[in-house]
């Protein structure tokens, strides 16, 4: 338990470090990592969980519709929890193509969202900033998954995959 709380207020401190980033042109949703990894190695229900908790603190920190980050992060956790059996993180590059996959679908669903709340959005440029967004959220999601799988050894807990046999140890 005490590991969930930690993994929940280290989203909430790479939440508020998000804040300085708003002057720079590429911003990483650094809680979407977290979402991913949470729904695809934790029960689903925890991962439901930090998922809600991190997407309404960005809803809140964020300015935009309220929910609409939190609706995209818990659907990102429940469709990783789904594909966790298919697909798992376990080095490098499948983390950075998993975590790049995620940002792509978390664009997708912010611009289905747009679209459905009638605001208008200029398609090429958000197109052009999501996947750059993307790119370098990938480029740091090894770094702080191996932060994660360091807090969690550190705290003896074996999360989902690794108590299970035949399944992947991380």
């Amino acid at each position: 338990m005490l590991h969930l709380v930690l993994l929940i207020l280290f989203g909430l401190a790479l939440i508020l470090m998000e804040g300085s980033f708003s002057s720079l042109a590429v911003r990483p949703n650094l809680p979407l990592i977290i979402a991913v990894y949470s729904g695809q190695f934790y029960p689903p229900m925890a991962g439901l969980i930090i998922s809600f908790i991190l997407g309404y603190f960005l809803d809140l920190t964020s300015g935009s519709l309220v929910g609409q980050n939190t609706f995209s992060l818990v659907s990102l956790s429940y469709l990783s929890s789904l594909l966790g059996n298919r697909m798992v993180i376990q080095n490098r590059i499948t983390q950075v193509i998993v975590i790049f996959i995620s940002c792509m679908a978390y664009s997708s669903i912010i611009y289905l969202l747009f679209g459905f709340f009638n605001i208008a959005v200029s398609g090429y440029a958000y197109i052009k900033t999501s996947l750059w967004d993307g790119l370098i959220t990938a480029i740091i999601s090894p770094v702080l998954i191996s932060v994660i799988k360091k807090m969690e050894r550190f705290f003896r807990f074996e999360n989902e995959r690794a108590s299970s046999d035949g399944n992947i140890k991380v």
